[in-house]
């Protein structure tokens, strides 16, 4: 039997990136070793993001979709998506997809070939403005 794997997505007001995600999810998740269950958290949008998502026709995986009653914050979309989540292992997905997807298949790996329960990944570099890495530090001078 295989795992299964549940994808965090939350979101706020991405009616225009909607098509993308659905498609790219849609590509990436075709003949994967373990199933699949997407659960996308809507952060109280208030553009067209939960009606464009309830048009999108989905590929090999199971949908959710969780609607907050207002924007609460990254944080507790998160949280509510873990509560509603079904799969043996739970990762999480910006909606930009500014992470790249194969990270989803490089953690399965790891958990597989060596009997790990967690894998955690982080960023040596971004593409973020001069401007966008040190705004913070300007703020303190």
């Amino acid at each position: 039997m295989s795992k299964r794997i549940s994808i965090i997505i939350p979101f706020l007001n991405e009616a225009d990136n909607v098509e993308n995600l659905v498609a790219t999810l849609n590509n990436f998740f075709v003949d994967k070793a373990y199933d699949v269950e997407v659960v996308l958290v809507d952060d109280g949008s208030t553009d067209q993001s939960v009606e464009k998502l309830a048009d999108q026709k989905y590929g090999k995986y199971e949908i959710r979709l969780i609607k907050l009653s207002k924007n609460f914050g990254a944080h507790a979309a998160v949280r509510a998506g873990v509560q509603n989540a079904s799969g043996d292992y739970i990762t999480f997905l910006p909606a930009d997809l500014q992470d790249p997807l194969d990270l989803i298949d490089r953690s399965y790996e790891i958990i597989k070939n060596n009997g790990v329960d967690i894998v955690y990944a982080f960023r040596k570099t971004t593409n973020n403005s001069f401007l966008e890495k040190n705004f913070p530090s300007f703020m303190h001078s």
